[in-house]
């Protein structure tokens, strides 16, 4: 009990029930990583084809001649 108050793994645990737990933590924030990589390359992708008057805020042509 006392390595589980500090924080560390209790010496009785099985080895084998100790490197699956880790394997698990290390599966799970793999996913996590290759999914927002995955995410992080389309939203790249989408950003490059974007035309420059989807992203900026400057006016049209047409409702600045309107406008003078």
């Amino acid at each position: 009990m006392q390595d589980l108050a500090a924080g560390g793994i209790p010496k009785d645990l099985p080895t084998n029930l100790v490197t699956t737990v880790k394997t698990m933590f290390v599966e799970s924030f793999q996913h996590i990583y290759m999914y927002s990589f995955v995410s992080m390359i389309i939203v790249f992708i989408l950003c490059w084809f974007l035309k420059k008057e989807v992203l900026s805020s400057k006016p049209k042509e047409d409702q600045v001649e309107a406008g003078a």
